[in-house]
């Protein structure tokens, strides 16, 4: 990370992201992971802790192995992705960012694609966090269809 146009553009990319979109990552990855967690039964007497959080364990091995919930985990993640690009593509047209379109074209290409690609992976970092635990899940739990799918 010692490129000079990786830690501009972290700094005005990446930042700027995570600055403008908090608040919807925080309600859809906490609620993700809450809803899994910390989900209500009614009348908790009859069940312990442990049967509360087996229970909400069920509910990620459910969404690992069934069609769907690895549809709507990939969906998800593309649509991440979409605002993702849609953010950075708005952001280089704002009037405070043009210098970058003239001085980030006197690099080499290939120093350019690297810098693009760090900045992406740092952008992209909660959904990868939320597909290796899927990974990891469908792993341990013999559902090969996540694995397979979710690097691709």
């Amino acid at each position: 990370m010692n490129r000079p146009l990786t830690r501009v553009l972290l700094n005005v990319v990446a930042r700027g992201f995570y600055r403008e979109h908090t608040g919807w990552l925080i309600v859809l990855f906490l609620g993700v992971f809450v809803n899994f967690f910390w989900t209500q039964v009614p009348n908790q007497n009859h069940l312990t802790e442990a049967q509360i959080l087996a229970n909400g364990f069920r509910l990620v091995i459910l969404s690992v192995s069934e069609p769907i919930g690895v549809a709507a985990l990939l969906g998800g993640g593309f649509l991440y992705s979409l605002k993702s690009w849609h953010y950075v593509a708005g952001r280089l047209k704002s009037p405070d960012v043009q210098f970058m379109a003239y001085s980030s074209n006197a690099l080499p290409g290939r120093e350019q694609v690297m810098s693009w690609a760090v900045v992406q992976g740092v952008i992209l970092l909660p959904v990868v966090v939320l597909y290796l635990y899927a990974m990891v899940i469908g792993f341990f739990f013999h559902h090969w269809q996540v694995p397979a799918l979710l690097p691709a």
